[in-house]
């Protein structure tokens, strides 16, 4: 936590916004992992994935899913939902790709060499 918050006093821009509006840590910090993902099967007898549920987007790509479940359900369509889902996540993985391959200011960091492979 402390290399966080000696970061963090190295950024001008947000260190004055946490001091303007108060900011402050309250708790520990801890790591989440923020993978893309998907299911296998989005739907099943008697179940239907919907959103995050169904698909996951990283942050750093700003991609969010529009979802077609309600359609799916009250027309009985989960074919055609599943095609419908699979094709948001083929679109988001190539606009993801084509958003990393713009950073290249870090190259060699861990994280991005993993997404620029």
């Amino acid at each position: 936590m402390r290399g966080f918050c000696a970061s963090l006093e190295e950024t001008q821009p947000v260190r004055s916004l946490c001091a303007e509006y108060r900011y402050d840590i309250a708790s520990l910090l801890r790591v989440a992992a923020a993978d893309s993902a998907r299911l296998d099967s989005f739907y099943g007898d008697g179940w239907l994935a919907a959103r995050d549920a169904a698909v996951s987007f990283d942050p750093v790509s700003s991609q969010g899913i529009m979802s077609v479940a309600a359609a799916a359900i009250l027309d009985e369509t989960f074919a055609a939902y599943a095609v419908a889902v699979d094709a948001v996540y083929a679109r988001y993985n190539t606009m993801r790709a084509s958003v990393y391959a713009q950073e290249r200011r870090w190259v060699d960091a861990p994280f991005w060499t993993r997404r620029h492979d």
